[in-house]
């Protein structure tokens, strides 16, 4: 699809206005230029994603050492 006729962008800003909205203005960029608003949201996700993957690890690791039976 050409880039002309997607409304993701056009979509994702007007979301950021509405109530109960999971877009939020602080992760949107400064400069609206072509394809910037969806490049930010590419590198939310990605940031997201990271952090899941480090979330996960440490899952195991906690499992791995008895599940809370430490020395606190």
């Amino acid at each position: 699809m050409l880039y002309e006729y997607s409304n993701k962008e056009t979509d994702i800003v007007q979301h950021c206005f509405r109530v109960g909205n999971y877009f939020s203005l602080r992760d949107l960029p400064d400069d609206f230029t072509a394809n910037n608003v969806n490049q930010s949201m590419r590198e939310r996700l990605e940031k997201a994603q990271i952090i899941s993957a480090i979330n996960a690890q440490n899952r195991k690791i906690y499992a791995t050492l008895g599940g809370g039976g430490g020395v606190f």
